[in-house]
């Protein structure tokens, strides 16, 4: 598994595929996997990094964050 806080958001919300920095093998195989997908496939992901994005870093979600830190 991969660390660092954005392996863990792409873990978590399903959006996307996760490569080593330091490998271009990886980057490239993700790339072609992500081009061999069906159309339904790539649309779950566009979905999910939406709804996650919209659940974690949308302007009034951060603030509901913030004041309830408060």
């Amino acid at each position: 598994m991969r660390k660092g806080e954005i392996a863990q958001i792409l873990t978590k919300s399903n959006c996307g595929l996760l490569s080593s920095p330091e490998s271009k093998d990886e980057l490239v195989n993700n790339v072609m996997k992500i081009k061999s997908m069906k159309d339904d496939e790539i649309e779950v992901m566009s979905k999910n990094s939406i709804k996650f994005y919209n659940e974690n870093f949308k302007k009034s979600m951060v603030f509901e964050k913030i004041l309830n830190l408060l």
